[in-house]
C-alpha cells in the first residue's frame, strides 16, 4: 500500500502565487511600521550594492504588470487555463535581483515567467523560445542582446521591438527596465485573479531540467504547485534562527534579521526559491552572488553577515577546496592567504540540488564551527521538495521525511509495489501540471509521478535516496548505485572527489571509479591498487575499478554528467 507522510496534511490556501507572498510580506511590513522600525532589503546584489525593499518591489512589479499588461494582445484570454501556454514574460540575463520584481510583475498581468540561463547558444535558445511562445514580453542583459536577436530569427519569431527591454544599458532600438518602471510608476494596475479550479490549471513558472539523463525538459509549475510547496515545507526548510547580540559581526548585532547567501542560479528551482520567495515568508534578506567565485563569497560572508548559506554539493565541495579555516571564526582563500575573512555569523548551511556525501556533509559541518548542515531532497517536477526535516528529524541515512500532503509507493522493474529499494512514486499537490507539449504529468496510468530515483522508504515516511535509477549499474555480482560507492569513497583521505559511472553491458558492467586524488596526495606506486581494493572490500563488489582523473563534469547544480565520464572512459581504453 502506498505511504502517507507522518505529518498530518496541511491547508493550502486557494490564492495566487503574488497574493500569497505580497501577504506574507505585507503583514510583516505593517508590524515594522506599527512599530516604529525602518523597514529593511530583503534582497541584496553583492556585486553592485543594490538592494530592494519589499515596498520597493511591490512599486516595481505594479509598473512591470501595467506595462506587460498592455503588450498583451487583445485575443489573448488572460484566464485562459489549456495546456497551451498563455503569455510568457521571459528573461535572459544573469542573475540578477530584478528577477524578483519581473517575476511578480508578469504573474500579476496574469502571465508566466521563464527565465532561460545565459549559458544558451542561440540555437538552443531558439528552441525554447517556440516552445514557451506566445511570448508577450522580454528582459534581456544588454550582453546577451546579439543572441537573443539570433535566437528570435532562427525560432521565426516576429517580437515587437518596444517588448524587447533591456537590463540596463543604452540602446536606441529598445527600451530599458528603468524607462518601464518610471513611464508605469503612477500608474495603478488591478491583478489578475484566478479560481481555485484554475490556480490548479494556471502555469506561472516554467523551469527547465538540467538535461543530465536527457534533454532538458520545459516543467510547467502551476500558482497552486508553488503555494502549496511553500506550505507543505513548513515555510522555508532549514530556516536561520534570528541572530543574538553576542554574534562576532559588528554589522549584525544590531538587527534581528537573518541573511541567507546565494549563489544559485536563478533559472534553476532552488536559486528561484531562495531569492524569490523566501524573504517574504520570514524577513530574511537574500544576499545574491552572480556565481561562486571564493574570495567574493567569503568576502560576502564578511559584509553582510551572513547567518545562512544556501548552496549545492558542488559549491560546498569548491569552497573546500580553495579556501582553508584559519581560526575559531576565520578563513583564507588558499590563492590568496593574506587575507582573512570572518566567517564566524554562518549558524546553518542549506544543502540541496544534488546528493551531498555523509563525509562531505561533516567537513561543512565543522568548517562553520559545528553548524547543522540540512540537506533537502526534491525535483523541479515537485516543486523542489519530495522529503526533508522541516517537521521532524529524519533517521540516520534517511534524506527526509516525506512532507505533508504526499503520498509516496516504491515500485520494482516490473512496476509492482515493493518493500525494498526501487524507483520512488510520489502523488501531491506539488508535482508539475506537466512539461511542456506533454499532454500528461504522469509517466504512467497509476496516478502517481515516477521520478525515476532508486529508494527505500520506510513505513513512516522515511526516504533512503540511493541516486538515479538508470544510473544503477548491474554487474555479474548484483547492482552497484554510483551515490553509494561516492559516499564511501569521500571518506577517504586520499580522495578530493569521485564519480562511478558504468561501463559495458548491463548485467555483465563494471562499475568505474573516476577519482581526483587530494592535493596532499603525493602520488606514488600502486595508490590506484590500493583504493581499488579498499572499496571493492568496503561496497562488497569486485567488479569495481579505480581510474584517475583531474576534474569531474557536473552542471551547475552539482549532479554528475556521467554520460560524458563514460564516453572519456571509452575513448582512453
Amino acid at each position: 500500500m502506498p505511504i502517507s507522510s507522518p505529518i498530518i496534511d496541511v491547508d493550502i490556501p486557494p490564492v495566487d502565487v503574488t497574493s500569497f507572498f505580497f501577504s506574507k510580506a505585507q503583514a510583516r511590513l505593517d508590524s515594522l511600521v506599527a512599530a516604529g522600525e525602518i523597514e529593511p532589503s530583503i534582497v541584496v546584489d553583492t556585486i553592485s550594492g543594490h538592494s530592494l525593499r519589499f515596498s520597493d518591489i511591490q512599486k516595481q512589479a505594479n509598473a512591470i504588470a501595467y506595462s506587460v499588461a498592455a503588450r498583451l494582445p487583445t485575443a489573448t484570454s488572460r484566464r485562459s487555463t489549456q495546456n497551451k501556454l498563455d503569455s510568457t514574460v521571459i528573461v535572459f540575463s544573469p542573475n540578477s535581483i530584478l528577477c524578483v520584481s519581473i517575476h511578480f510583475g508578469a504573474l500579476m498581468a496574469g502571465c508566466t515567467y521563464a527565465m532561460m540561463e545565459p549559458e544558451l547558444d542561440a540555437s538552443l535558445l531558439a528552441t525554447r523560445l517556440k516552445e514557451t511562445e506566445p511570448i508577450v514580453a522580454a528582459f534581456v542583459d544588454p550582453q546577451l542582446l546579439p543572441v537573443f536577436i539570433e535566437a528570435l530569427n532562427k525560432a521565426d519569431i516576429e517580437f515587437p521591438a518596444e517588448s524587447l527591454l533591456l537590463l540596463g544599458g543604452d540602446n536606441s532600438s529598445y527600451s530599458s527596465f528603468d524607462s518601464l518602471l518610471l513611464d508605469a510608476t503612477d500608474k495603478q494596475f488591478s491583478p489578475c485573479s484566478f479560481s481555485e479550479s484554475e490556480l490548479a490549471e494556471k502555469v506561472a513558472l516554467i523551469i527547465y531540467s538540467s538535461g543530465v539523463t536527457g534533454p532538458p525538459k520545459g516543467i510547467m509549475l502551476t500558482h497552486r504547485n508553488i503555494v502549496a510547496m511553500m506550505v507543505m515545507v513548513g515555510g522555508y526548510s532549514a530556516r536561520s534562527s534570528v541572530v543574538s547580540n553576542k554574534t562576532s559581526s559588528p554589522a549584525t548585532s544590531r538587527r534581528s534579521q537573518s541573511h541567507i547567501l546565494s549563489a544559485l542560479p536563478l533559472w534553476h528551482i532552488y536559486g528561484h526559491c531562495v531569492l524569490c520567495y523566501q524573504p517574504f515568508i520570514n524577513g530574511d534578506c537574500a544576499v545574491q552572488l552572480p556565481s561562486f567565485e571564493a574570495t567574493a563569497y567569503l568576502g560576502a560572508i564578511e559584509k553582510y553577515g551572513v547567518n545562512r548559506i544556501s548552496g549545492t554539493p558542488r559549491l560546498l565541495h569548491a569552497l573546500l577546496r580553495e579556501t582553508t579555516k584559519v581560526g575559531e571564526n576565520t578563513a583564507i582563500v588558499d590563492a590568496h592567504p593574506s587575507r582573512k575573512f570572518d566567517i564566524g555569523t554562518v549558524k546553518v548551511v542549506g544543502c540541496g540540488g544534488s546528493s551531498l556525501p555523509p563525509a562531505l556533509k561533516q567537513k561543512c559541518s565543522d568548517y562553520f564551527g559545528g553548524a547543522p548542515v540540512v540537506v533537502g531532497y526534491g525535483m523541479t517536477e515537485s516543486t523542489s521538495i519530495i522529503a526533508g526535516n522541516s517537521w521532524c528529524t529524519p533517521a540516520p541515512g534517511a534524506v527526509g521525511v516525506l512532507y505533508p500532503n504526499t503520498i509516496a509507493k516504491v515500485v520494482d522493474a516490473q512496476g509492482n509495489e515493493t518493500s525494498g529499494i526501487g524507483e520512488l512514486c510520489i502523488s501531491g499537490p506539488h508535482i508539475m501540471k506537466g512539461y511542456i507539449g506533454s499532454e500528461s504529468v504522469f509517466k504512467s496510468i497509476d496516478g502517481f509521478f515516477h521520478t525515476g530515483d532508486y529508494v527505500q522508504l520506510s513505513k513512516n515516511g522515511h526516504v533512503y535516496l540511493h541516486g538515479r535509477l538508470t544510473d544503477i549499474i548491474h554487474t555479474s555480482q548484483g547492482p552497484v548505485s554510483p551515490t553509494d560507492v561516492e559516499s564511501i569513497l569521500a571518506t577517504c583521505p586520499a580522495i578530493e572527489d569521485s564519480a562511478v559511472v558504468g561501463v559495458g553491458t548491463q548485467g555483465s558492467a563494471q562499475a568505474v571509479a573516476c577519482v581526483i586524488l587530494a592535493r596532499s596526495q603525493t602520488p606514488k606506486e600502486n595508490l590506484l591498487a590500493d583504493i581499488t581494493q579498499w572499496i571493492r572490500k568496503q561496497a562488497g563488489n569486485e567488479e569495481i575499478a579505480c581510474c584517475e582523473t583531474t576534474a569531474i563534469p557536473k552542471t551547475i547544480s552539482g549532479k554528475i554528467l556521467r554520460r560524458c565520464l563514460v564516453e572519456q572512459i571509452i575513448m582512453h581504453r
